[in-house]
């Protein structure tokens, strides 16, 4: 056990120096391109617990690093290749489709890499993260939405990956809160709703260290976290309003050597309501899986 601990100090600090030297020193930075395939697998469930409508999300992307825009933060920018989507209900099947509109389509994220919090913990105030209006040209159709999430979701788990490494534990016994992401509110900007009218927002996260392994040839580290958060959307032609909340689980493999993203998954169950504009209320639930892994 306290070889354990010992080396799971040691690969704290490797992460650390990796990713608080990265503008001074080449051999800590992240790798200049990486490719990564992301699913998402939305299942809709009915109130008695029947499944009514899945859908899945086959995404390719590309990520650069685009250099340090200071001492604590570089900036990486990403490229959609091909994406595709099919769905299936109770009474019809939708077959594969590729998102040609998607394909080329880039957006940009700057990564923190000394941990400096988003949030202000003792307040427990929502500090926004502000994604950047990458799809606003494109038709207000539901595939664009889903473009929208797929696209946090990169993010998040980019962020999930430089924010475990700095505030994550290293005592495989104990928990810590992930400050940099706790209490953090994004406008997903959404087709059909007002600016600030599709947030999201964390509760606090938490995570812990489960251990070492060898990804793709490569020594690694794993973490585990959840959090939950609420979602508020709302339309602004016909006055839909979905709210609920958001419970999640994952885990997050990073490489001891620069802190690069390897593999990321997370679950999440949805629990909400959609109020219409007759004043009824239907019940919606959702479970959201999404799995992202580095290629090469």
């Amino acid at each position: 056990m306290g070889a354990f601990r010992r080396r799971a100090t040691h690969t704290a600090d490797i992460l650390t120096k990796a990713l608080s030297t990265i503008g001074a020193d080449a051999e800590h930075r992240p790798v200049p391109h990486a490719s990564y395939v992301i699913t998402m697998d939305n299942d809709y469930i009915a109130g008695a617990g029947r499944l009514v409508k899945q859908q899945r999300l086959v995404g390719h992307y590309d990520r650069a690093y685009a250099g340090v825009l200071s001492a604590s933060t570089a900036l990486f920018t990403f490229r959609w290749g091909e994406i595709s989507f099919t769905s299936q209900g109770e009474r019809s099947t939708q077959p594969a489709l590729n998102w040609s509109f998607a394909h080329g389509r880039t957006f940009e994220y700057h990564r923190s890499y000394r941990g400096e919090p988003l949030s202000t913990s003792e307040s427990e105030s929502p500090r926004e993260l502000v994604l950047g209006d990458w799809y606003a040209d494109l038709v207000n159709v539901p595939a664009v939405n889903l473009l929208s999430m797929l696209t946090w979701d990169v993010i998040m788990f980019e962020a999930l990956g430089g924010a475990v490494a700095l505030d994550g534990p290293v005592d495989y016994e104990s928990t810590g809160t992930i400050d940099a992401l706790s209490h953090v509110q994004v406008d997903l900007g959404f087709q059909g709703c007002r600016p600030n009218h599709s947030l999201f927002q964390n509760g606090p996260l938490i995570s812990s260290l489960l251990g070492f392994r060898v990804h793709g040839g490569r020594p690694a580290a794993v973490w585990e976290y959840s959090g939950w958060g609420r979602l508020d959307v709302e339309k602004s032609r016909d006055g839909i309003r979905q709210e609920g909340e958001s419970y999640f689980v994952g885990k997050v493999v990073l490489d001891t050597d620069n802190g690069d993203l390897l593999r990321a998954e997370m679950l999440e169950l949805l629990t909400s309501a959609v109020s219409r504009a007759d004043g009824k209320l239907v019940p919606m639930h959702k479970r959201r899986i999404i799995r992202t892994e580095q290629v090469r």
